[in-house]
């Protein structure tokens, strides 16, 4: 699990497969990235990325150890901070 400490807003989000997933919103409690989607289609909501899928940063980029398809498959806006999804 990577540090998410300094993680800033509106850094881009890469799956494992390299796919733009989207960019931070915010970190919460250092538990989890709120992320606002690439596509930009709904910007009521947010997804929010566990600690644990967060592989790790850098160049100002956060790659998850999920491709693309799982991380959409696994997304839930009810996590809450702190809490993981397998």
């Amino acid at each position: 699990m990577a540090d998410l400490e300094n993680i800033k807003a509106g850094t881009q989000i890469l799956s494992s497969d390299g796919q733009l997933l989207g960019f931070v919103d915010d970190v919460e409690g250092g538990e989890r990235l709120r992320m606002s989607s690439a596509g930009g289609a709904d910007t009521t909501t947010s997804d929010f990325i566990p600690s644990s899928w967060v592989e790790h940063v850098t160049d100002g980029i956060v790659r998850l150890n999920r491709s693309e398809t799982d991380v959409r498959s696994g997304l839930n806006e009810d996590i809450p901070a702190g809490d993981e999804t397998s």
